[in-house]
């Protein structure tokens, strides 16, 4: 035309537009939903029970995936919280700290599955706290646990002060699907290294940002993303800075191992097919934000802009 546009960038000038005027709203709108939740809300007001239905249990993490048809939620969530501790090399002598042990169905793996001494848990979520213990009072009375509220990066030896559990420092500290969430993550590797003996391990799941979606507009997107899941973006970082955080802290013989595509592409299409399977039987208000957490983990597997993790550190 004499104008010299084709109808492609006219539509690109207009949703460019549209996009300019309306992305200060949504920011604004953004920060007024997140702002509104604490991070110990964001815990309590997400319920088991939905992802669950098929077996009395109350899994919360996103799973190992290995493909096969018939894999249940229960065994996907027990064999990443495996993998965690056949990383830690858990073993009958170990004092073990679990930070972010959920509702305790992984604390009973430490104890039946890998016979672990002792298991301390701190989880900033009380009302999961209150499930797990009501669990340990069921299935492990004779077992050494101490299990209590407290945020990840204020970890202290002096948070357990229970006469059947030394005060000694932890062997091994464990946590599972859950770092990324903690503000921040590098406050938790710091308390983590304080509390472990000499020599000690932790072992982890997390995500790590690709070393090709570290800049530009990539940033807004961990932004955004880091506000929509209640991830501190801070924590959303590239394996060098990954295991930068660690050195700062004192930890040695970093190891960092990917886990794709066994967890994110994973949960996802179970969320699908979960979802299909019990829509009679599950609230949907409650669903709703699994199915939201099912779309985001699909997107981040798909972008392959980023990695979940299998970390270990002495």
């Amino acid at each position: 035309s004499t104008w010299g546009f084709s109808v492609d960038k006219m539509c690109g000038f207009v949703c460019g537009i549209v996009i300019g005027l309306s992305l200060p709203f949504l920011v604004r709108l953004l920060r007024f939903l997140v702002n509104k939740m604490k991070k110990n809300q964001l815990y309590d007001e997400i319920h088991p029970v939905p992802l669950n239905v098929e077996r009395h249990s109350t899994w919360m993490n996103l799973g190992f995936w290995t493909g096969e048809v018939n894999q249940s939620y229960h065994d996907a969530c027990s064999e990443l919280v495996r993998i965690v501790g056949r990383a830690a090399a858990l073993s009958a002598n170990d004092r073990i700290g679990d930070v972010g042990f959920g509702c305790g169905d992984q604390v009973l793996i430490w104890l039946n599955e890998f016979d672990v001494l002792s298991v301390c848990g701190a989880n900033v979520s009380a009302a999961e706290v209150k499930m797990a213990n009501h669990l340990m009072a069921k299935h492990c009375r004779d077992k050494n646990v101490c299990l209590i509220t407290a945020p990840a990066e204020q970890l202290s030896l002096h948070m357990f002060t229970t006469p059947h559990i030394p005060s000694h420092r932890f062997t091994k500290i464990v946590c599972v699907d859950c770092a990324y969430h903690f503000d921040t993550r590098h406050h938790f590797f710091q308390r983590a290294f304080e509390c472990l003996e000499e020599n000690g391990v932790i072992s982890l799941t997390d995500l790590c940002v690709k070393e090709s979606a570290n800049g530009g507009m990539w940033r807004v997107v961990w932004w955004c993303v880091g506000r929509l899941t209640g991830i501190p973006p801070v924590n959303l970082m590239t394996e060098s800075n990954y295991r930068r955080d660690l050195h700062a802290a004192g930890f040695t013989n970093v190891t960092v191992k990917s886990l794709d595509p066994h967890v994110l592409s994973g949960f996802a299409t179970f969320i699908q097919r979960h979802g299909k399977m019990w829509e009679n039987v599950i609230q949907q208000q409650l669903w709703i934000r699994f199915r939201l957490a099912g779309a985001m983990m699909g997107w981040l597997g798909r972008s392959q802009a980023i990695s979940y993790v299998l970390v270990t550190a002495q």
